[in-house]
């Protein structure tokens, strides 16, 4: 089976739990043909400093801008612009990772973060690939950006996590 673990560098949490998972399927099976993959690698230099940096400097410095910008972007009415912004965005910014999933259009893409999993979720839809997408969110609260219809499994870590995706 041909299995790609994709993450984004931003925050340690996503790349350690892309990083488990990798070493959990090496272990299990030698047959799996597996790909470990920071999208952000894949990225232009100034999406990838802005992502990583930007996240990192929010977090530390200014956690309300942090949290306004979080609580903006889950308001429902503001879903559909925002999700086709984003769409654009990323499109344009991870076109290296959107060309190797066309490319080797694995089994399955199992995203630790929202970045992959919009990307993959995007690319099913317009029938580029036909992975099984796997979501294994990394947060405890679901925000929008997690959530696709093409998602074929999610993964969360507690029942409340569950019940709010549901």
């Amino acid at each position: 089976m041909k299995i790609t673990i994709a993450y984004t560098s931003a925050g340690a949490g996503h790349a350690k739990a892309a990083e488990a998972l990798y070493d959990d399927f090496k272990k299990r099976s030698r047959r799996n043909q597996l790909q470990l993959i920071d999208v952000l690698e894949q990225s232009d230099f100034i999406f990838r400093k802005a992502y990583t940096s930007g996240y990192s400097f929010m977090v530390k410095h200014v956690q309300w801008l942090w949290k306004v910008l979080f609580y903006v972007t889950s308001q429902k009415r503001l879903q559909p612009p925002l999700t086709k912004v984003r769409a654009i965005h990323n499109r344009a910014r991870v076109r290296g990772f959107i060309r190797y999933l066309i490319r080797e259009n694995p089994d399955a893409v199992i995203a630790t973060h929202f970045l992959p999993a919009a990307i993959a979720a995007y690319l099913k839809e317009e029938g580029k690939i036909s992975s099984k997408l796997v979501t294994v969110m990394t947060d405890f609260g679901v925000h929008p950006f997690w959530v696709y219809d093409k998602t074929d499994i999610y993964c969360v870590a507690s029942e409340l996590t569950a019940q709010q995706l549901v």
